[in-house]
């Protein structure tokens, strides 16, 4: 068999001993993240097209505007959503089949930097099992680290093509690994690394002088990573980001432990969890800290001293150091998290994979026993984790179990809980995540979700608040200043929750629900124009939020609009089938523009989603009244004088239908026409009783009786 042919083939073993050790995963879910950037998120369901996610970089999530900027990785949402809707399953092959294809890459590439076979088919089993590894599959927004590695994998591979004779010219290899280091930094911003990565590989292992035109294809790429820091800047106004949960050098001293977390981990995957314990360091003096210095300088001398001799110690020590130096340098909001290892493993399996190799060389049966070994361990903890991804339950109940005092488990366990509807439940979760950290922004804000859903403004004041007072993020004030809002509103201190709203536009200019409050607080001040404005807005920011729809749709079509308003009522209702007053709302404007079917059908809808709803017996009445169905409108008014004897509105409309009957005078029997005359009467009586006007009613029945 020919090299070429061998190795191809070997490759697509790789691909599908790495697509069927994860295909288990496919059972899996969407959590924590997945909910703002996909399920959420209007701009991944219904894109204006898809190059608009080129120039809006905050339709990456359904939240407030970030600082981030993955295109690519949106576009690879949006086609998902297209072809698999809400499936979880349809996202997740995605994600295994990009984890394949590396694996695949990896293999390539190893195969291409130390010639050996064995030792390259090793390094891709392996990194096609490893159990720190499940999480980028199992996650789906961790595609944008999938994605990212892809395309560094494709031009780390573009980049080492020979070109043949003057047909291709030296320079396009470096153009097309160009193209694909775009694509990558497009995808996650980890990928600006490249060029750096493309120094120690080239310094570890080019064993011939470096070529000269080589000094181009580094300015090159360089370039391309300052243009990208450029395209940042003007994008956000900055290059990093708004707002930083720690200091820099906090965040330095503490990473410096966790490389050595993440290389235990690599080789030694247990007690993984989404949400390790991991304490911050805030001085070079702590002991830990200063053990994980020195061990890092000592590798790092290492591995430069004895470059030529021991090439592999110093590559894969200072690829591991570079493909993580992203997060250890820029703090982010988790301390550790398994995803960011997928990229700096390379190193790592490079290494364990050429050692593996020696001792099948030196001890044949010994060496592939240990292989075996290892790679059954990785399969095992692997398949283990897979099933912890299994749902958001499993998920959140893992992480409480290995780190019960962090308290953003609790609290995901707990958002996990609230959509699912298990309010009480999710509350206690909340409260636990309080005990562990009192100041908790986030489990503030969830139980504040929790009294809004129940409608209990004194609650939501007392814990808004409290999130208030402890939130650090510009758009977690902007959201507590909101809730404040929707206390004030509902206990109808309207000045205060339109100044509370506005405070919290100020704050963050895409706070959805602030405009939505405005939205309320102008309808109830008589101001539809402002009203229509603010809910509109709203609506433009995130469009399923099914409050504002209802909104606008009530202002259009009191409006005389129902054409207008009929569409934004159609979507509360696809938002929440079983919103029993949405299907109400719809009926009327369905009523309003004549399609008294389609009418009666929302009207049914409601009535059978709450029962003993009385309010949608009347206008099933009514329609059925428009529709001169007469006997099914007077079942309808006496199921709702019966459910509400007091609705002066329903008497009124009985009254009404009793005198059309009347006037038809069409009877079977006289004392059919005596009982309706007597009916009105009654009707007359009980009106005048509460005070209304009934001179109109009592002008036509003397008509009758004189007729």
């Amino acid at each position: 068999m020919k090299e070429k042919h061998k190795i191809w083939l070997t490759g697509a073993i790789i691909f599908l001993v790495c697509f069927f050790a994860h295909f288990s995963a496919l059972r899996g879910d969407f959590h924590f993240d997945d909910f703002h950037h996909i399920i959420d998120n209007p701009s991944v369901k219904n894109p204006p097209s898809f190059l608009y996610f080129f120039t809006h970089p905050e339709s990456f999530s359904s939240l407030s505007k970030g600082t981030l900027y993955r295109p690519i990785t949106l576009l690879s949402f949006a086609l998902n959503y297209k072809l698999a809707g809400e499936k979880a399953s349809g996202w997740l092959i995605f994600n295994l089949l990009l984890h394949s294809f590396n694996a695949l890459f990896f293999f390539l590439l190893f195969y291409r930097w130390i010639r050996n076979f064995r030792g390259a088919v090793l390094g891709g089993l392996l990194f096609s099992v490893m159990a720190i590894l499940t999480q980028p599959v199992n996650y789906l927004s961790n595609r944008a680290t999938l994605l990212a590695v892809f395309f560094l994998l494709l031009a780390l591979l573009s980049d080492g093509i020979e070109p043949a004779g003057k047909v291709i010219p030296k320079i396009l290899p470096v153009l097309i690994s160009g193209l694909f280091y775009w694509l990558g930094m497009l995808s996650k911003e980890i990928a600006v690394i490249f060029p750096a990565l493309m120094l120690i590989k080239d310094w570890f292992l080019k064993n011939k002088k470096w070529e000269k035109w080589r000094i181009w294809a580094y300015l090159f790429y360089w370039t391309n990573f300052g243009i990208f820091l450029l395209l940042r800047y003007h994008l956000f106004q900055t290059v990093g980001s708004y707002f930083y949960p720690r200091s820099f050098l906090e965040n330095l001293l503490t990473q410096a432990k966790v490389i050595f977390y993440y290389l235990f981990k690599i080789f030694f995957p247990v007690h993984l969890s989404v949400l390790p314990e991991f304490s911050l360091s805030k001085s070079f003096t702590e002991p830990l800290v200063l053990v994980s210095i020195f061990a890092i300088a000592i590798i790092s001398g290492l591995g430069i001293i004895f470059r030529k001799k021991i090439w592999w110690l110093g590559f894969s020590w200072f690829w591991f150091l570079l493909a993580i130096s992203p997060s250890s340098l820029i703090p982010l909001n988790v301390l550790a998290s398994e995803e960011r290892v997928y990229l700096a493993s390379l190193g790592i399996i490079l290494v364990l994979a050429l050692f593996l190799e020696w001792i099948i060389s030196q001890w044949r049966l010994l060496g592939y026993i240990c292989f075996s070994l290892i790679l059954i361990f990785q399969v095992l903890l692997e398949q283990k984790r897979i099933l912890v991804f299994r749902s958001e339950f499993s998920l959140w109940k893992d992480a409480i179990s290995k780190s019960p005092y962090i308290s953003n488990s609790y609290v995901m366990f707990g958002n996990a809980l609230a959509r699912e509807g298990k309010r009480a439940l999710a509350l206690s979760f909340y409260q636990k995540a309080l005990f562990y950290d009192p100041k908790n922004s986030q489990a503030l804000a969830g139980i504040t979700k929790l009294y809004i859903s129940d409608n209990q403004p004194e609650l939501i004041e007392r814990v808004a608040k409290r999130y208030l007072e402890t939130a650090k993020h510009p758009s977690q004030k902007a959201e507590a200043l909101s809730f404040l809002a929707f206390s004030a509103l509902e206990q109808k201190r309207l000045t205060e929750a339109e100044e509370l709203a506005k405070k919290a536009i100020e704050n963050d200019p895409g706070q959805e629900n602030a405009y939505y409050a405005l939205a309320r607080i102008y309808y109830l001040k008589g101001d539809k124009i402002l009203a229509e404005q603010y809910a509109r807005k709203a609506i433009e920011l995130y469009p399923d939020m099914a409050l504002a729809q209802a909104l606008l749709g009530l202002i259009l079509a009191e409006a005389g609009k129902a054409e207008q308003a009929i569409p934004h009522l159609e979507k509360v209702v696809e938002l929440n089938p079983s919103n029993a007053p949405g299907w109400l709302n719809l009926g009327l404007a369905y009523f309003q523009k004549g399609e008294l079917d389609k009418a009666k059908e929302a009207m049914k809808k409601a009535i059978g989603l709450k029962s003993g709803y009385a309010l949608a017996h009347y206008y099933l009445a009514l329609i059925e009244y428009q529709a001169n169905n007469y006997n099914q409108a007077e079942n309808e008014l006496e199921l709702c004088l019966e459910l509400d004897p007091e609705m002066v509105s329903a008497h009124f409309a009985y009254a009404q239908l009793l005198l059309t009957r009347l006037e038809k005078g069409i009877f079977l029997y006289p004392e059919l026409r005596q009982w309706y005359l007597e009916a009105l009467e009654q009707e007359i009586k009980w009106l005048k009783e509460h005070h209304q006007q009934t001179s109109f009613l009592e002008n036509r029945l003397k008509g009758l009786i004189q007729k």
